[in-house]
């Protein structure tokens, strides 16, 4: 279902040209109000099955058997970006979207493709989200999607900077999650962990913009020569 709606989310980007944040955004909006509906508003505990919820409470050597499927998960992406012709494809596209479509590379599908694992991913975070908490609840994933967001870009902003990267989504990840968490123990209002990452946001966009802004101007010096 998640790589389905990546590959409905990037028809609709290429063949009508339009910008993806806003079909992710309308899209999620869609299908949290289909999940609502089908839900009636009420988490999910029944019908789950016992394998699934044994897996999202195990340890393996101690350690939450879920961190391992991060693990792979984060090799098979590095690997994919930063060694395979796709990867580069996806930089360049990234970088100069007009100056890799006259070198060749096929933007449309690339792009299409891109959407395509990214809902895979998605889809593959929200089995793994259930299997921890052992419920499905549907209002969940509007939580995650700002912190994810200021994850990618805070990551962009330590490591290659000017550039998301897996390494430093990571490293953000735990930053974002170690400080919500600790604000949380620390008994401080909810509004205050909104604002953390709010700011968190604004700023690893502002950071990483500023540090891509070279590497941008060398990509269009070189496609302009």
């Amino acid at each position: 279902v998640g790589a389905f709606v990546g590959l409905l989310n990037g028809l609709i980007v290429t063949v009508f040209s339009i910008d993806p944040f806003i079909v992710t955004l309308g899209t999620a909006s869609v299908i949290l109000g289909a999940v609502d509906w089908y839900t009636k508003g009420l988490a999910i505990v029944q019908g789950i099955p016992k394998n699934l919820l044994e897996f999202g409470s195990s340890n393996q050597l101690g350690v939450p058997s879920i961190v391992y499927v991060l693990v792979v998960v984060a090799a098979v992406v590095y690997y994919l970006l930063e060694q395979t012709p796709y990867g580069r494809n996806l930089h360049a596209i990234g970088s100069n979207k007009a100056a890799a479509r006259l070198v060749g590379i096929r933007v449309e599908r690339d792009i299409r493709t891109a959407f395509v694992l990214s809902g895979a991913f998605a889809g593959l975070a929200g089995v793994l989200l259930l299997a921890h908490s052992g419920a499905g609840n549907p209002q969940v994933g509007q939580s995650f999607t700002l912190t994810a967001i200021a994850a990618a870009f805070l990551g962009a902003a330590s490591f290659k900077l000017g550039r998301l990267n897996v390494l430093g989504t990571l490293v953000a990840i735990f930053f974002l999650a170690v400080n919500i968490t600790g604000l949380t123990f620390a008994g401080v209002s909810n509004w205050i962990s909104e604002v953390f990452t709010g700011l968190s946001l604004v700023l690893a966009v502002a950071f990483a913009t500023v540090l891509s802004r070279p590497r941008r101007y060398k990509a269009a010096k070189d496609a302009h020569v």
